[in-house]
C-alpha cells in the first residue's frame, strides 16, 4: 500500500473550512463509480519500461473495493494507457523524447502498443468483466 501523508497544516486548514475531514457522510453505491487508472503491465510488470513497484502492492486493497462496490450495484471502471500512431509517430511522442529515458524510449513505445502485453491489466487484479 502506499505509504501517503498529508501535513497536518493542510489538515487544520480543511477542518477550519469544512469543519470535517470527509467532504461526503456517505456514497450512494448505485451511483458511485471507482475508476481504476493505469494498473497495467507497462506499470506493474517487474522489468516494465515504466515500473512502478509499489503498484502491485495495491492489488488486494483495489479487489476488495471493487467487489465491495460491484455487490452494492455500484460501477468498476478500468483505464489504461495506450499510444496511437499518425504519421508514423506516436501520440506520446513528445513525452516520451523529453521524459523517457533514452535507452528505454523505444521499449515504452512498444509496450504501449493498443491491445499488446503493456496495456493489458495486471493479473493479479479482478477485473469480472
Amino acid at each position: 500500500m502506499h505509504r501517503v501523508t498529508i501535513r497536518q497544516e493542510i489538515i487544520d486548514r480543511v477542518l477550519a473550512r469544512r469543519g470535517r475531514h470527509h467532504l461526503y457522510d456517505s456514497l450512494d453505491p448505485a451511483t458511485t463509480a471507482f475508476v481504476v487508472i493505469d494498473m497495467q503491465n507497462m506499470f506493474c510488470s517487474p522489468g516494465a519500461p515504466a515500473e512502478v513497484p509499489a503498484s502491485r502492492g495495491i492489488c488486494e486493497p483495489i479487489n476488495r473495493l471493487a467487489a465491495e462496490l460491484r455487490a452494492l450495484g455500484g460501477l468498476v471502471i478500468w483505464i489504461t494507457s495506450a499510444t496511437t500512431y499518425a504519421n508514423g509517430k506516436s501520440d506520446w511522442e513528445h513525452f516520451i523524447r523529453t521524459f523517457v529515458a533514452e535507452e528505454i524510449q523505444q521499449r515504452t513505445i512498444e509496450a504501449l502498443r493498443p491491445n499488446g502485453p503493456g496495456e493489458e491489466i495486471w493479473h493479479e487484479l479482478e477485473v469480472n468483466e
